[in-house]
């Protein structure tokens, strides 16, 4: 048997590989996602150590009342840091296998551990073992949606609350990679009484059919982290190859690219194969290490490259990546090979989810990556519409045609409201450079609702643990993420929970909101190194999502107003008063530092960080904050004579 690779399965982006057409095997599992609402997980093979593995059952169709069929799904449960009371945290199942990596670490991980909260993690209906079907025959597909999904999220939630934590009114916070981040951010659109809010990491919530931008964008990034010499290399070397196939020689390119199938004239679903395999071999190139240096490096590896002509430079590069394979399969069947397999529980259906996510993307999504006819991008002019509306029919039947694709992305933009969500207690972030921004959200304004793009960045790493190797730009978006998902802890009423009977959080916040304000917004003038990014806005709009729209700019203005009207702010004219502060102290801005009045006064301890003037003297305390406490008792002995 000729050994052969299969290299991009057309619409799904992800390197899957096969022998022949026998069974399938384990994919490349280093391989990135390149489309919109892929997302390979980062330690696919994490075995979780602190958490419990359960089963919930539910409807298979939720929207049919004649049909009673139920089904069971996996879930995750991760208490360690719980105390009653407090919210619950919520990854949400995308589409891959559920894995507790993301409820045992990162940043999701550390924030609830902070809030005291019970973690869980679902897998999503179809993938996984989570079947609501025995096999996916195309009439078994029919139950696969983000409707339905969301359905069994929410009565999932409901089991949580009153059957597993015991506490109905818990309040829920939701977050998710890619199209898990948009499942959550959906999820707490369509249902805000019951989910308070939603974190998204690269959420592609926009349903777009053609998206011709994907590679426009790969393109620009590649001149700007690289130069445009290497992306002239890739421009004249896909040309190139047009050329030769225009002319003909079909041949020439399958021997320069060592194809298994020979291109040929009767078989154009095959030369569109043939550029996107090429063109995914550099995207993985570009993505393969997370890091805007992976670009650097593609280039320096082309332009060292002592060929004749660009094509030849290409077909060396290809070369090296396949070098292990006596040829490539990069005809159009091998390359759906991998979506055609319908049980359950093959690897690439029951670990990679390859059938369900084409299913997907034909009947909801689109996200076609379809050639840029604008010139603006590098890999030619050939993949074209109709090559991925074939791809859909040779997989799922033809049925399938323009209508249903368009039909499935304008009623999934019409539920969701595509780039005009209109949700509140939502976070969208996304990196710079990658493309699938273009159907997320990187700039929206809505009550306590914001989006980031990390700056310099190629994959969004918002999800990670914050780490030294953080940019700058990363490390204060995670302090917002952090401060958004601590707003849970605002949101609790009940007099007794610890949150307000031992720590008073909602009670601080209202007196901020209405009488103090005290928001510590970033500076504009660049004297501080924290950056520009923590606005007013950011205060209202929390002050708005725990109490109401009642709340605005005009009653914080006001309480503020009000409050210094009544004590005088910094002319208080009070006699027989102290006041304390730190010389490193910050608050001291809103305090009194230097007063006069009869028998008032105001001391500032010089080379403290915190006033500690309440404590009883001791060795250890500095010569002027012994010399404040001397002052503090005369002062006590004078007004009790």
């Amino acid at each position: 048997m000729v050994a052969c690779v299969l290299t991009h399965l057309a619409i799904l982006a992800t390197i899957c590989c096969a022998a022949a057409a026998t069974s399938p095997v384990h994919p490349n599992k280093g391989s990135v996602p390149f489309l919109a609402n892929q997302f390979t997980h980062p330690h696919p093979n994490y075995i979780a150590n602190r958490s419990e593995a359960h089963r919930f059952r539910t409807r298979v169709d939720h929207f049919d009342v004649q049909n009673r069929a139920t089904f069971e799904f996996d879930y995750l449960s991760n208490s360690e840091y719980y105390l009653p009371g407090r919210p619950i945290f919520i990854v949400v199942g995308s589409n891959s296998v559920v894995n507790g990596y993301f409820i045992e670490n990162g940043l999701f991980h550390d924030i609830a551990r902070g809030e005291r909260a019970w973690l869980f993690a679902n897998e999503h209906r179809y993938y996984g073992r989570s079947a609501p079907v025995e096999n996916y025959s195309t009439a078994n597909m029919r139950f696969l949606s983000v409707e339905q999904a969301l359905m069994d999220l929410i009565e999932w939630i409901g089991h949580l609350r009153t059957e597993v934590v015991h506490d109905p009114k818990a309040k829920v916070i939701l977050h998710g990679i890619g199209y898990g981040g948009a499942v959550a951010i959906w999820a707490r659109q369509r249902f805000p009484s019951f989910i308070d809010g939603a974190w998204g990491s690269t959420p592609s919530v926009i349903a777009r059919v053609n998206f011709p931008e994907y590679g426009e964008d790969l393109g620009n990034t590649i001149r700007r982290l690289a130069d445009d010499e290497c992306f002239g290399t890739i421009w004249r070397g896909f040309r190139t190859a047009e050329n030769l196939i225009d002319a003909g020689l079909y041949g020439r390119v399958s021997e320069m690219f060592r194809t298994c199938e020979p291109l040929a004239a009767d078989d154009p679903l095959t030369v569109e194969t043939f550029f996107y395999g090429l063109k995914t071999s550099i995207e993985q190139e570009m993505f393969g290490e997370a890091n805007p240096q992976s670009v650097v490096r593609m280039c320096q590896e082309l332009a060292s490259d002592s060929a004749d002509t660009d094509l030849e430079v290409l077909a060396n590069f290809f070369a090296r990546r396949y070098a292990p394979f006596d040829c490539v399969a990069l005809d159009f069947e091998s390359n759906i090979a991998s979506a055609l397999y319908e049980d359950v529980g093959v690897p690439v259906n029951a670990e990679l989810g390859v059938r369900q996510r084409l299913y997907q993307l034909c009947t909801e999504f689109g996200w076609f990556l379809t050639s840029s006819t604008s010139g603006d991008s590098p890999f030619g002019t050939r993949i074209t519409y109709r090559y991925f509306i074939d791809t859909c029919r040779a997989v799922f039947g033809d049925w399938i045609d323009q209508e249903i694709v368009y039909d499935g992305v304008r009623l999934t933009n019409l539920h969701f409201g595509a780039d005009d969500p209109r949700v509140t207690n939502a976070l969208y972030v996304n990196a710079e450079f990658d493309p699938s921004r273009f159907v997320s959200i990187t700039s929206y304004t809505n009550t306590n609702a914001n989006a980031f793009v990390i700056d310099g960045a190629l994959i969004a790493m918002d999800w990670l643990s914050p780490s030294d190797g953080d940019s700058d730009d990363l490390r204060l978006i995670k302090e917002e993420i952090k401060e958004y998902s601590n707003i849970a802890s605002a949101l609790y009423e009940d007099i007794g929970v610890q949150v307000n009977a031992e720590l008073g959080i909602r009670q601080r916040l209202y007196q901020l909101c209405t009488e103090f304000g005290w928001f510590l917004t970033s500076s504009t003038s660049g004297d501080s190194p924290f950056g520009t990014r923590i606005t007013y806005r950011y205060f209202i709009d929390t002050c708005r999502a725990v109490f109401g729209d009642w709340i605005d700019q005009e009653v914080v203005y006001d309480g503020v107003r009000l409050t210094n009207l009544h004590f005088r702010g910094d002319d208080p004219r009070v006699t027989n008063a102290l006041y304390v502060n730190a010389e490193f102290d910050p608050s001291r801005l809103v305090s009194i530092t230097s007063y006069t009045n009869t028998n008032a006064n105001a001391f500032v301890i010089h080379g403290a960080m915190i006033a500690m003037d309440w404590l009883s003297p001791n060795d250890g305390d500095s010569d002027d904050l012994r010399r404040i406490k001397d002052e503090i008792k005369e002062y006590f002995l004078v007004c009790t004579p």
